[in-house]
């Protein structure tokens, strides 16, 4: 790893509090993150350097604008169609609000869910038809396989296990022991083959802010006197 000249990013000026869940792209010109707003949206945003990193100019796109949350981003592996374009995160844009996986092209701004879960689910890594993610739904946090729109369990430790990583045939994990988390690997013949099945659910209808005062129109209101 080398490391050049710090640079500082003056975030606040694009109205950005806070920024979370930061995901380098493979061509190393960009990167996404969470970026908290001074409404208390979370949403995802891509920052992109000029080639010549002594240029301190900067861009950042805006990708999704919408009062659902965002979690743990992951640009997507080679495999996906304009994977330097498209990202995997978790989010409650679902039904029930639970965190399910979507897919987002940064380009076409296009989401779609890639999951349909009544368990929280984080930390997906690879692509969109094939990756892996941390699953609630055995009551603990465990690793699942999605492939051709079918989950499976491949783990199933004592303990808790967190943030995915599939190296070489090898899952590289954090688990959970003795008040902190420690890195573990886990070989493939290791690995279990657990088929999941989930409840169906209606897709979401997206609905303008129900907060807004458009839902419930001023002249409705009678003023008694």
């Amino acid at each position: 790893i080398e490391l050049g000249s710090p640079q500082r990013i003056e975030l606040h000026r694009h109205n950005i509090l806070q920024v979370n869940s930061l995901a380098i792209n493979h061509d190393e010109q960009r990167i996404a993150f969470v970026g908290l707003n001074s409404k208390g949206w979370a949403n995802i945003y891509v920052l992109e350097f000029p080639s010549d990193l002594s240029d301190d100019t900067y861009k950042i796109d805006q990708i999704t604008n919408e009062y659902y949350s965002w979690r743990t981003l992951a640009w997507a592996s080679s495999e996906t169609k304009n994977s330097s374009d498209v990202i995997l995160a978790a989010s409650d844009r679902t039904p029930n609000k639970k965190y399910n996986i979507f897919s987002i092209d940064t380009h076409s701004r296009e989401t779609r869910q890639l999951t349909v879960s009544s368990s929280n689910q984080l930390a997906p890594e690879g692509s969109d038809q094939e990756f892996i993610l941390q699953s609630l739904e055995s009551g603990s946090p465990q690793v699942h396989q999605i492939s051709l729109k079918n989950e499976i369990r491949i783990t199933e430790a004592k303990t808790a296990l967190a943030y995915p990583k599939l190296r070489q045939n090898r899952l590289y994990v954090l688990g959970f022991k003795s008040g902190r988390y420690h890195l573990y690997q886990i070989s493939k013949d290791r690995l279990l083959d657990k088929k999941i099945k989930h409840q169906p659910q209606t897709q979401i209808r997206h609905k303008p802010e129900p907060w807004k005062a458009n839902h419930f129109p001023l002249e409705n209101l009678h003023v008694q006197k």
